[in-house]
């Protein structure tokens, strides 16, 4: 199944049906509409739904510097001091060791 985009020349991801950004308030106001409706936990906001994205995005081996940009950081200090709290996440440090390794391994056993 094929989804037909049209292609943005807007920096904002969320255009209002006038192609204007959305404010902070609509944001806020659809997240609160969305919270209620599917029963999500009350504490639901804005700032917790992108410190997720920063933090899965760091989890999942995406460079601080990209990270920082798909933010709208001007620098890698925020997103180093705001989200690379994971390297307490032992799983996420075992995984890049199984990365960092795999192509040394499979020639060892070759």
């Amino acid at each position: 199944m094929s989804v037909l985009r049209r292609k943005s020349t807007s920096e904002f991801v969320f255009l209002n049906c006038r192609g204007k950004p959305w404010s902070s308030n609509a944001v806020r106001i659809r997240i609160e509409h969305l919270r209620k409706n599917l029963g999500l936990a009350g504490d639901l906001c804005a700032y917790l739904i992108r410190h997720a994205f920063g933090t899965n995005a760091i989890v999942n081996g995406v460079d601080v510097a990209t990270v920082a940009e798909l933010l709208g950081h001007t620098s890698l200090e925020m997103v180093s001091t705001t989200y690379l709290h994971l390297a307490d996440q032992k799983t996420h440090l075992n995984d890049a060791v199984e990365r960092a390794t795999a192509i040394k391994r499979r020639a060892a056993t070759a």
